[in-house]
């Protein structure tokens, strides 16, 4: 939920733009996401492990947990969810641009010991579903895919929708 506050508190830039962020964390942020999508496209989960951080945030993904809801899922979880999309939502996801929003978080990470007091998410945002495909009125759908630094590297952070 705090992912999707932020999304709508922070402005959207197209990475052609370059908006708010540098040319070289443009740069970054993309070879990140190359990176990531070449794994997905592989299912080469140790690649997937080795960028990604131990718990992920996918609200979509939420798992029952000791009995309760949790959204901080394993690499598994989340690769399930994603073996469930139909293909038109991957197909908007490999052939449209996407837009970048920053985060600036004092969440630490759940497996990340750091005193820093502030972390520093990339958010990759695809319109998935245009409005009114779904239904008159509709206003459409997007995924964010998130990535956040640590110490220099870009690690998966979580995936998160729009509405």
């Amino acid at each position: 939920m705090l992912t999707l506050l932020f999304a709508v508190m922070c402005s959207m830039h197209a990475l052609a733009q370059k908006g708010d962020i540098s040319p070289q964390d443009a740069a970054k942020v993309d070879k990140a996401w190359r990176a990531f999508l070449g794994g997905l496209q592989k299912r080469d989960t140790a690649q997937l492990r080795s960028m990604s951080l131990p718990r992920i945030e996918c609200v979509p993904c939420q798992d029952r947990i000791q009995g309760r809801l949790e959204y901080r899922v394993g690499l598994d979880t989340f690769l399930t969810h994603l073996n469930s999309w139909p293909p038109d939502r991957w197909n908007a996801i490999m052939t449209r641009k996407y837009w970048v929003n920053t985060i600036v978080t004092s969440h630490t990470p759940p497996g990340i010991i750091d005193t820093r007091k502030h972390f520093l998410i990339y958010e990759l945002a695809f319109v998935t579903t245009e409005p009114n495909v779904v239904a008159p009125g509709h206003e459409g759908v997007s995924h964010l895919f998130q990535f956040i630094d640590i110490d220099g590297t870009l690690r998966f952070y979580g995936m998160a929708t729009v509405p």
